[in-house]
C-alpha cells in the first residue's frame, strides 16, 4: 500500500488508494484495524477482479483439468479430453481471448466451426465442446464472469449435423445360434480348464450374457453382492489405474439386475469349485486367488470364443 495511514484532527483514520481511471479515494474509519481491513478487501478485491479481466481459456484449461482430476474423471476421459484440446483449441485464437470479452455472436461462430471440424457428427461435437463449455461454468463459479453464454448458443440438429446411419441389427447383436454357440464354447472351456490360470473366467463370461453386466463390473462381483433373486452392483474395476472403485459409471451408487436362472448356476457352479479347490468362497465369485477376477482374461476369452 503507497499510501500513509494517519490519524486526523477528529480521531479518525485515513488513507487513500488508487481506482483503475487513476483517482484517489479516501477510506476514513473509527481505528487503525478497520483501515487495514477496508484496504485487505480493496486489494483482494483487486487482485480477483485482474485475474477475472486476464482469464482466458487458455489459463484456465490446466486447472479445468486438475478439478476433472479431482472428482475423479476416468484417466482415459482425461485423455479424450486433453486430445480434443490440442486438435480443436489449443491453436485457434479463441483460447486467447479473455473470458470476460468472449461474447454470444464469438461463441456461436466458434461452436459452428467446430461442428464442421468434427465432421458434422453429433456425439464428436458435443463431446468436443464438453471443454469450452465447462471451463465457462468453471469461470462463473469463480466469479470471474456472471454467465456461460456458450449455454445460449443455439444449434439446429436437423439442420448442421448429418443424419446417422444405422448399422444393420444382424452386425449389432448375437443371434440366438451365435450365442448359443458362444455359451457352449466357454462351458467345454471352464470343462476342459483349458484357462489355466483363471478358471473361473468362462464362468464370468456366460455370467455377463446372462445379466447385460460390463466386464469391469463382473470381475469384482462379491457374493455379499446377492440379494435373493438379484444381484446389487455396486463396484467396478477401472483398468487405467488398476483399482475396484466403490461406484459404477456415471457416478452411480449401485442398481440391481434380476439374476436368471442360469445366471444362480453360474453362481453356484464358482462357489462348488472354490468349496472343492480350498479356495475362498465367501469373496469374489469368479476368483481363484482372493483378488478381482482379471479384467483382461475376461477379454480375452470373449474375444477367442467369437473367432471359434
Amino acid at each position: 500500500h503507497p499510501y500513509t495511514i494517519s490519524e486526523g484532527p477528529d480521531g479518525r483514520y485515513r488513507t487513500y488508494v488508487k481506482l483503475d481511471d487513476g483517482r484517489r479515494k479516501q477510506i476514513a474509519k473509527s481505528t487503525r484495524e478497520k483501515v487495514e481491513d477496508a484496504l485487505v478487501d480493496f486489494y483482494s478485491g483487486k487482485i480477483h477482479e485482474d485475474k477475472a479481466k486476464a482469464a482466458t481459456l487458455e489459463s484456465l484449461y490446466p486447472e479445468w483439468c486438475e478439478w476433472k482430476r479431482l472428482h475423479r474423471a476416468a484417466s482415459s476421459y482425461l485423455k479424450r479430453i486433453d486430445n480434443d484440446w490440442k486438435s480443436y483449441y489449443k491453436n485457434h485464437e479463441i483460447v486467447k481471448i479473455p473470458i470476460q470479452k468472449l461474447d454470444k455472436l464469438t461463441l456461436d461462430r466458434f461452436a459452428h466451426e467446430l461442428i464442421e471440424k468434427t465432421g458434422r457428427r453429433r456425439k464428436s461435437y458435443y463431446n468436443a465442446s464438453i471443454v469450452i463449455r465447462s471451463i465457462l461454468d468453471l469461470a462463473v463459479d469463480k466469479g470471474f464472469i456472471k454467465e456461460n453464454l456458450f449455454r445460449q448458443v443455439k444449434i439446429d440438429a436437423k439442420m448442421v449435423f448429418d443424419p446417422e446411419k444405422k448399422k444393420p441389427s444382424e452386425t449389432q447383436v448375437y443371434s440366438q445360434r451365435e450365442l448359443e454357440q458362444l455359451l457352449k464354447f466357454a462351458w467345454k472351456d471352464f470343462e476342459n480348464g483349458h484357462n489355466t490360470v483363471q478358471k473361473l473366467a468362462p464362468l464370468a463370461v456366460m455370467f455377463a450374457f446372462q445379466t447385460g453386466l460390463r466386464r469391469g463390473e463382473v470381475v469384482c462381483l462379491r457374493y455379499e453382492d446377492i440379494c435373493d433373486d438379484e444381484i446389487c452392483i455396486q463396484r467396478m474395476y477401472r483398468f487405467e489405474s488398476d483399482e475396484v472403485i466403490l461406484y459404477l459409471k456415471g457416478h452411480r451408487d449401485c442398481r440391481y439386475v434380476p439374476m436368471t436362472k442360469t445366471a444362480k448356476c453360474l453362481i453356484d457352479t464358482a462357489r462348488q469349485y472354490q468349496q472343492e479347490h480350498g479356495l475362498d468362497d465367501t469373496g469374489y465369485i469368479f476368483s481363484v486367488d482372493g483378488k478381482p477376477l482379471s479384467y483382461y482374461s475376461v477379454g480375452q476369452l470373449f474375444n477367442r470364443y467369437c473367432k471359434l
